[in-house]
């Protein structure tokens, strides 16, 4: 795929993760027909949200022996769910995705998992929260996971081992 002047319809795949919804919408309708709409519009920039736009992630991470968290880049965008990468936009490191599970448990769900051995801190911004503008630090986001050592542990007592699969993440809105 890294050829360059190939292209995927039309698509050059060089400029693919840029231009991943447009492919996905050309090539696979169905895919595209079930991306939720967004009802509310929460402020945030597309792309830089997941979750319907209401979650903002955050991704940092550290090598061992250091004690400096580095911050992520996100590499691909789709909707519910995010990519990210460390050192290379070719080698995404972290996903991250946010699923609305209000119908069936009331909670906004969190899933996640890495490729990687280091160690690394989720954390998810709830831009519908009323309080979000007093948030300037990520120790208060309210959805946080960090994984050192391979074990993930949350700020709401959430634990697992390698993955993170959260469906109590975060209450639903009455």
């Amino acid at each position: 795929f890294s050829r360059r002047g190939a292209s995927v319809s039309g698509y050059p795949i060089g400029s693919m993760h840029a231009d991943a919804v447009s492919v996905i919408n050309a090539n696979a309708p169905w895919l595209a027909a079930r991306q939720p709409s967004r009802a509310v519009d929460y402020g945030c920039v597309p792309g830089a949200c997941i979750g319907k736009g209401r979650f903002q992630p955050v991704v940092l991470y550290r090598s061992p022996g250091e004690t400096v968290w580095h911050s992520a880049i996100t590499t691909l965008w789709l909707g519910d769910g995010m990519l990210f990468h460390f050192f290379d936009a070719g080698n995404p490191e972290v996903l991250v995705k946010v699923l609305d599970g209000c119908g069936h448990n009331g909670y906004w769900w969190v899933f996640g998992s890495a490729g990687t051995d280091l160690d690394y801190w989720v954390a998810i911004r709830d831009l519908a929260d009323p309080d979000v503008e007093s948030w300037t630090r990520l120790e208060d986001w309210p959805i946080q996971y960090r994984s050192v050592g391979g074990t993930i542990t949350s700020a709401s007592g959430w634990s697992g081992e390698g993955v993170i699969n959260d469906v109590q993440a975060l209450r639903c809105s009455p």
